[in-house]
Protein backbone atom coordinates (compact mmCIF):
# COMPACT_ATOMS: atom_id res chain seq x y z
CA UNK A 1 0.00 0.00 0.00
CA UNK A 2 0.97 3.83 -0.38
CA UNK A 3 1.36 3.50 3.52
CA UNK A 4 3.73 0.64 3.75
CA UNK A 5 6.47 2.18 1.55
CA UNK A 6 9.86 1.55 2.09
CA UNK A 7 12.30 3.12 3.62
CA UNK A 8 9.73 4.18 6.04
CA UNK A 9 9.97 6.51 8.82
CA UNK A 10 8.87 6.95 11.94
CA UNK A 11 6.76 10.40 12.62
CA UNK A 12 9.13 12.51 14.11
CA UNK A 13 12.01 10.67 11.38
CA UNK A 14 14.33 9.71 14.27
CA UNK A 15 13.93 5.86 13.31
CA UNK A 16 13.66 4.34 9.78
CA UNK A 17 13.24 1.08 8.76
CA UNK A 18 14.31 -0.80 5.58
CA UNK A 19 12.85 -4.64 5.33
CA UNK A 20 12.16 -7.99 3.75
CA UNK A 21 9.47 -10.12 4.74
CA UNK A 22 6.33 -11.09 6.38
CA UNK A 23 5.55 -11.04 9.89
CA UNK A 24 2.74 -13.86 10.67
CA UNK A 25 1.79 -12.40 13.78
CA UNK A 26 1.68 -8.97 13.09
CA UNK A 27 -1.74 -8.42 13.71
CA UNK A 28 -1.54 -9.19 17.44
CA UNK A 29 1.59 -7.46 18.09
CA UNK A 30 -0.54 -4.51 16.32
CA UNK A 31 -2.88 -4.61 19.37
CA UNK A 32 0.11 -4.57 21.73
CA UNK A 33 1.91 -1.78 20.81
CA UNK A 34 -1.30 0.60 20.56
CA UNK A 35 -1.29 0.11 16.73
CA UNK A 36 -0.16 1.81 13.56
CA UNK A 37 -0.57 4.48 11.04
CA UNK A 38 -0.08 1.79 8.36
CA UNK A 39 -1.64 -1.21 9.59
CA UNK A 40 1.74 -2.69 7.93
CA UNK A 41 3.79 -5.26 9.43
CA UNK A 42 7.20 -3.43 8.46
CA UNK A 43 5.32 -0.48 10.94
CA UNK A 44 4.39 -3.12 13.38
CA UNK A 45 8.37 -4.01 13.83
CA UNK A 46 9.45 -0.26 13.83
CA UNK A 47 7.27 1.08 15.93
CA UNK A 48 7.66 -2.51 18.46
CA UNK A 49 11.45 -1.24 18.28
CA UNK A 50 10.79 2.21 19.40
CA UNK A 51 8.96 1.13 22.47
CA UNK A 52 10.72 -1.96 23.46
CA UNK A 53 14.19 -1.94 22.18
CA UNK A 54 15.82 -5.01 20.61
CA UNK A 55 13.91 -6.90 23.05
CA UNK A 56 10.60 -6.78 20.70
CA UNK A 57 12.54 -8.93 18.06
CA UNK A 58 11.77 -11.86 20.63
CA UNK A 59 8.04 -11.39 19.62
CA UNK A 60 8.23 -11.71 15.60
CA UNK A 61 6.76 -15.01 14.13
CA UNK A 62 8.08 -14.90 10.54
CA UNK A 63 10.69 -14.76 7.84
CA UNK A 64 12.52 -11.68 7.67
CA UNK A 65 15.33 -9.47 7.48
CA UNK A 66 15.45 -6.32 8.54
CA UNK A 67 17.64 -3.09 9.23
CA UNK A 68 17.00 -0.24 11.74
CA UNK A 69 18.38 3.26 11.59
CA UNK A 70 18.20 4.47 15.28
CA UNK A 71 19.10 8.29 14.78
CA UNK A 72 18.68 9.05 18.65
CA UNK A 73 20.97 6.18 19.72
CA UNK A 74 23.12 6.88 16.24
CA UNK A 75 23.07 3.16 15.86
CA UNK A 76 21.58 0.46 12.74
CA UNK A 77 20.45 -2.66 13.95
CA UNK A 78 20.63 -5.38 11.23
CA UNK A 79 18.27 -8.43 12.30
CA UNK A 80 17.91 -12.24 10.58
CA UNK A 81 14.49 -14.40 11.32
CA UNK A 82 15.46 -17.60 13.76
CA UNK A 83 15.47 -19.58 10.88
CA UNK A 84 17.41 -17.79 8.45
CA UNK A 85 14.90 -18.24 5.50
CA UNK A 86 15.46 -14.32 4.44
CA UNK A 87 19.20 -13.84 3.51
CA UNK A 88 20.90 -11.07 4.77
CA UNK A 89 24.75 -10.33 4.10
CA UNK A 90 27.18 -7.70 5.11
CA UNK A 91 30.89 -6.44 4.19
CA UNK A 92 32.72 -4.78 6.91
CA UNK A 93 36.55 -2.69 6.60
CA UNK A 94 37.75 0.41 8.09
CA UNK A 95 36.04 2.96 6.24
CA UNK A 96 32.52 0.97 4.99
CA UNK A 97 29.94 -1.18 5.99
CA UNK A 98 28.17 -2.29 3.07
CA UNK A 99 24.87 -4.82 4.10
CA UNK A 100 22.25 -6.26 1.80
CA UNK A 101 19.85 -9.20 0.77
CA UNK A 102 22.07 -10.47 -1.84
CA UNK A 103 25.87 -11.05 -1.84
CA UNK A 104 25.80 -9.33 -5.88
CA UNK A 105 24.87 -6.09 -4.55
CA UNK A 106 27.64 -5.69 -2.04
CA UNK A 107 30.01 -7.08 -4.85
CA UNK A 108 28.97 -4.00 -7.31
CA UNK A 109 29.63 -1.56 -4.23
CA UNK A 110 32.96 -3.48 -3.15
CA UNK A 111 35.61 -1.51 -5.28
CA UNK A 112 38.91 -4.40 -4.64
CA UNK A 113 38.64 -8.00 -5.72
CA UNK A 114 37.09 -10.59 -3.27
CA UNK A 115 39.32 -13.42 -2.20
CA UNK A 116 37.79 -16.81 -2.50
CA UNK A 117 37.34 -18.61 1.40
CA UNK A 118 39.18 -21.44 0.49
CA UNK A 119 38.10 -23.37 3.87
CA UNK A 120 34.11 -22.54 2.84
CA UNK A 121 34.84 -24.35 -0.66
CA UNK A 122 35.83 -27.45 1.23
CA UNK A 123 32.27 -27.43 3.18
CA UNK A 124 30.71 -26.52 -0.21
CA UNK A 125 32.16 -29.70 -1.94
CA UNK A 126 31.17 -31.82 1.61
CA UNK A 127 28.15 -30.45 1.78
CA UNK A 128 26.58 -28.91 -0.88
CA UNK A 129 26.01 -25.32 0.31
CA UNK A 130 28.49 -22.82 2.01
CA UNK A 131 28.52 -22.90 6.03
CA UNK A 132 27.35 -19.77 7.32
CA UNK A 133 28.17 -17.34 8.76
CA UNK A 134 31.18 -17.39 6.39
CA UNK A 135 30.05 -17.04 2.64
CA UNK A 136 32.51 -18.09 -0.56
CA UNK A 137 34.26 -14.64 -0.22
CA UNK A 138 36.91 -13.98 2.59
CA UNK A 139 35.44 -10.46 3.47
CA UNK A 140 31.11 -11.23 2.82
CA UNK A 141 29.76 -12.61 6.03
CA UNK A 142 26.40 -13.68 6.57
CA UNK A 143 24.12 -12.44 9.62
CA UNK A 144 23.20 -15.71 11.43
CA UNK A 145 19.93 -16.57 11.95
CA UNK A 146 18.28 -15.16 15.48
CA UNK A 147 20.60 -12.83 15.81
CA UNK A 148 21.28 -9.22 14.78
CA UNK A 149 24.37 -6.81 14.55
CA UNK A 150 24.84 -3.33 15.96
CA UNK A 151 26.55 -0.94 14.66
CA UNK A 152 27.17 2.16 16.53
CA UNK A 153 28.36 5.13 14.41
CA UNK A 154 29.68 6.74 17.16
CA UNK A 155 32.61 4.51 18.24
CA UNK A 156 32.98 2.30 15.57
CA UNK A 157 31.79 -0.41 17.66
CA UNK A 158 30.06 -3.56 15.95
CA UNK A 159 28.31 -6.15 18.58
CA UNK A 160 26.90 -9.07 18.05
CA UNK A 161 24.15 -10.48 19.81
CA UNK A 162 21.87 -14.06 19.39
CA UNK A 163 18.46 -12.78 20.44
CA UNK A 164 16.50 -16.47 19.53
CA UNK A 165 17.15 -19.74 20.15
CA UNK A 166 15.68 -23.19 19.51
CA UNK A 167 15.29 -25.53 22.23
CA UNK A 168 16.08 -29.29 20.88
CA UNK A 169 15.88 -30.60 24.26
CA UNK A 170 12.02 -29.83 25.65
CA UNK A 171 10.82 -32.46 27.41
CA UNK A 172 7.17 -33.22 26.45
CA UNK A 173 4.49 -33.45 29.08
CA UNK A 174 1.85 -35.00 26.69
CA UNK A 175 2.69 -37.35 23.41
CA UNK A 176 5.32 -35.59 21.29
CA UNK A 177 3.45 -36.74 17.96
CA UNK A 178 -0.14 -35.02 19.33
CA UNK A 179 2.05 -32.02 20.57
CA UNK A 180 4.20 -32.24 16.58
CA UNK A 181 0.56 -32.18 15.32
CA UNK A 182 -0.43 -29.21 17.24
CA UNK A 183 2.58 -27.23 16.51
CA UNK A 184 1.75 -28.06 12.60
CA UNK A 185 -1.12 -27.13 12.52
CA UNK A 186 -0.71 -23.27 14.27
CA UNK A 187 2.22 -22.57 12.14
CA UNK A 188 0.35 -23.89 8.83
CA UNK A 189 -2.51 -21.17 10.38
CA UNK A 190 -0.53 -18.82 11.08
CA UNK A 191 1.37 -18.54 7.98
CA UNK A 192 -1.79 -18.23 5.71
CA UNK A 193 -2.42 -14.87 6.73
CA UNK A 194 -1.43 -13.25 3.45
CA UNK A 195 -2.72 -9.81 1.39
CA UNK A 196 -2.85 -12.49 -2.01
CA UNK A 197 -4.23 -15.91 -2.47
CA UNK A 198 -2.18 -18.62 -0.98
CA UNK A 199 -0.91 -21.50 -2.62
CA UNK A 200 0.99 -24.40 -1.80
CA UNK A 201 3.29 -26.20 -3.39
CA UNK A 202 2.68 -30.57 -4.02
CA UNK A 203 5.63 -32.12 -4.62
CA UNK A 204 4.10 -35.91 -3.30
CA UNK A 205 6.42 -36.39 -0.84
CA UNK A 206 5.74 -36.57 2.84
CA UNK A 207 6.46 -33.19 4.29
CA UNK A 208 4.36 -30.95 1.49
CA UNK A 209 1.45 -33.83 1.90
CA UNK A 210 1.16 -32.91 5.49
CA UNK A 211 0.97 -29.57 5.03
CA UNK A 212 -1.53 -29.47 2.47
CA UNK A 213 -3.64 -32.26 4.46
CA UNK A 214 -3.28 -30.12 7.77
CA UNK A 215 -4.79 -27.16 5.50
CA UNK A 216 -7.28 -29.16 4.45
CA UNK A 217 -8.55 -30.42 7.98
CA UNK A 218 -8.49 -26.72 9.01
CA UNK A 219 -11.08 -26.14 6.96
CA UNK A 220 -9.11 -24.69 3.96
CA UNK A 221 -9.34 -26.11 0.23
CA UNK A 222 -5.59 -25.39 -0.42
CA UNK A 223 -4.96 -24.38 -4.27
CA UNK A 224 -2.17 -26.90 -4.96
CA UNK A 225 1.20 -26.34 -7.57
CA UNK A 226 3.31 -29.08 -8.87
CA UNK A 227 5.87 -29.80 -11.17
CA UNK A 228 5.62 -32.50 -13.93
CA UNK A 229 9.09 -33.59 -15.39
CA UNK A 230 9.12 -35.86 -18.79
CA UNK A 231 11.52 -38.41 -17.06
CA UNK A 232 9.67 -41.05 -14.96
CA UNK A 233 12.32 -41.12 -11.97
CA UNK A 234 12.16 -37.56 -11.41
CA UNK A 235 8.00 -37.27 -11.82
CA UNK A 236 5.99 -36.81 -9.02
CA UNK A 237 3.16 -35.08 -10.56
CA UNK A 238 0.86 -37.92 -10.85
CA UNK A 239 1.44 -38.82 -6.98
CA UNK A 240 0.83 -35.11 -6.42
CA UNK A 241 -2.62 -35.41 -8.41
CA UNK A 242 -3.75 -38.32 -6.96
CA UNK A 243 -4.11 -36.54 -3.42
CA UNK A 244 -5.49 -33.46 -4.64
CA UNK A 245 -8.34 -35.65 -5.49
CA UNK A 246 -9.13 -37.35 -2.42
CA UNK A 247 -8.68 -33.71 -1.05
CA UNK A 248 -10.90 -32.36 -3.58
CA UNK A 249 -8.68 -29.52 -4.12
CA UNK A 250 -7.60 -27.47 -7.14
CA UNK A 251 -4.61 -28.43 -8.48
CA UNK A 252 -1.89 -26.23 -11.53
CA UNK A 253 0.48 -28.95 -12.84
CA UNK A 254 3.33 -26.86 -14.61
CA UNK A 255 5.29 -28.59 -17.05
CA UNK A 256 8.94 -28.23 -17.49
CA UNK A 257 9.39 -30.39 -20.73
CA UNK A 258 12.75 -30.85 -19.72
CA UNK A 259 13.52 -26.71 -20.10
CA UNK A 260 16.31 -27.57 -17.49
CA UNK A 261 18.60 -26.21 -20.18
CA UNK A 262 21.81 -24.94 -19.26
CA UNK A 263 20.83 -21.61 -19.61
CA UNK A 264 18.12 -22.39 -16.88
CA UNK A 265 20.77 -23.31 -14.82
CA UNK A 266 23.09 -20.22 -14.86
CA UNK A 267 20.00 -18.35 -14.32
CA UNK A 268 19.08 -20.01 -10.79
CA UNK A 269 23.16 -20.20 -9.70
CA UNK A 270 22.45 -16.27 -10.55
CA UNK A 271 19.88 -16.09 -7.82
CA UNK A 272 22.17 -18.34 -5.42
CA UNK A 273 25.22 -15.87 -5.27
CA UNK A 274 27.69 -18.39 -4.24
CA UNK A 275 27.63 -22.42 -4.98
CA UNK A 276 24.81 -23.88 -3.95
CA UNK A 277 24.22 -27.89 -4.69
CA UNK A 278 20.85 -28.99 -3.54
CA UNK A 279 18.51 -30.24 -7.07
CA UNK A 280 15.80 -28.97 -6.08
CA UNK A 281 16.46 -25.66 -6.73
CA UNK A 282 15.57 -26.54 -10.43
CA UNK A 283 11.72 -27.53 -9.76
CA UNK A 284 11.45 -24.70 -7.41
CA UNK A 285 13.04 -22.17 -9.96
CA UNK A 286 10.03 -23.50 -12.59
CA UNK A 287 7.33 -23.21 -9.46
Amino acid sequence: SKTGKQPMSAEDSNFVIVYNGEIYNYKSLYSKIGGTKSKSDTEVILKGYMLHGTKFFKSLRGMYSFVIYDKKKGKIIICRDPSGIKPLYFFNDKNQLIFASEIKAIKYLVNERLEINDMILKSYLSFGYCIEPNTIYEKIKAVEPGTYIELNLKNKKILRKEFFQFDFFKTSNGSFLEETETNISRSIERNLVSDVPVNFALSGGIDSSIIVGIANKLGIKPNILTIKFNTDSYDESEIANNYAKILEAQIDIIKTENKASLKVIDNIFLHFDQPYADSSAIPFYFL
